[in-house]
């Protein structure tokens, strides 16, 4: 029989897929011509455009990334209790203060559960997420190789190659001030 953490493991496993590898081949895609007389950024001619987004909200950007963070930072509770059952030392809390990455993780899980902290964060900062968006992301194969092409007849997105392909789930972690923490 499975164990907490074990279970626990396997949710980590499960929300980092579900962001991995969101529904790439429902992506739409829109093809047209822009004539110069739109309000548009874009220089007159042939467009094709495609909401990596695939119309997720702001809201659904934020919960799949909370569910990503909540099951990494949780664990630790999930790990003392094993270590306390097996009689092993719990080393939980060192870890994570010793460790920038997720000190901040553990940091967003709080301020997210309980808006304000009651003690110093354990990053030294007060992360936000901002800027969540999906991309198209693609990484060579074996052969060194991955590239697409858009079927504007068929509204698609062929690839080529061995690569993997994928929709991600990325935005910036940010401090109280705005600086700059690093990538989601």
């Amino acid at each position: 029989m499975r164990n907490d953490l074990e279970k626990r493991l396997d949710l980590i496993a499960d929300a980092l897929g579900a962001i991995k590898k969101l529904n790439i081949d429902e992506l739409e895609i829109r093809s047209g011509h822009l004539t110069g007389d739109e309000d548009s950024d874009l220089p007159p001619g042939a467009v094709v455009l495609f909401d990596a987004n695939q119309g997720r909200s702001p809201a659904n950007l934020h919960n799949a990334a909370f569910t990503l963070i909540n099951s990494i930072a949780s664990i630790k509770d999930h790990y003392k209790n094993w270590c306390n059952k097996t009689k092993s030392n719990f080393d939980g809390d060192r870890l994570i203060d010793s460790n920038k990455p997720v000190a901040i993780i553990h940091d967003l899980w709080n301020l997210e559960k309980h808006a304000e902290l009651n003690r110093p964060p354990r990053s030294s900062h007060k992360p936000k997420l901002v800027d969540l968006r999906q991309s198209l992301s693609l990484s060579t194969g074996p052969s060194g190789s991955v590239s697409f092409g858009m079927n504007l007849s068929g509204g698609t997105i062929e690839y080529i190659g061995d690569g993997e392909r994928a929709l991600v789930l990325n935005g910036r972690v940010v401090d109280e001030f705005g600086v700059d923490l690093g990538d989601f």
